[in-house]
């Protein structure tokens, strides 16, 4: 079972409610709460070797863990696959990153390799 289909559906649809384009590059961020952080942290290590996936199929170029400062922020409260049933409450945030901004970083990032 892949333990990232939902977060890719999730943040998908916040991308199109975002109104970005299907080329748009982004950065994101996902939190979760406090109060069940032990399933939450279970649950975000079950696919983190999926990681390459989401950010692939989000177009995400950034992602970090961590309270979201992004423009768009939406809170999605998602029962995981184990833990008797646990609800989690997570937070995404996505922002729109300039292409020419990327380009930049790529190029200051291998240069200095």
């Amino acid at each position: 079972m892949s333990y990232s289909r939902e977060f890719i559906r999730r943040i998908q649809d916040m991308r199109r409610d975002a109104g970005l384009e299907v080329t748009d590059f982004i950065k994101l961020h996902i939190d979760y709460d406090d109060e069940t952080n032990w399933h939450a942290a279970e649950y975000l290590y079950r696919f983190f070797s999926e990681m390459t996936r989401i950010m692939k199929d989000t177009r995400a170029v950034d992602f970090r863990f961590g309270k979201p400062t992004e423009k768009y922020i939406k809170e999605y409260d998602m029962k995981i696959p184990f833990g008797k049933g646990k609800r989690v409450l997570f937070t995404f945030g996505i922002e729109k990153i300039d292409r020419k901004k990327i380009l930049k970083q790529t190029l200051i990032t291998t240069k200095h390799i």
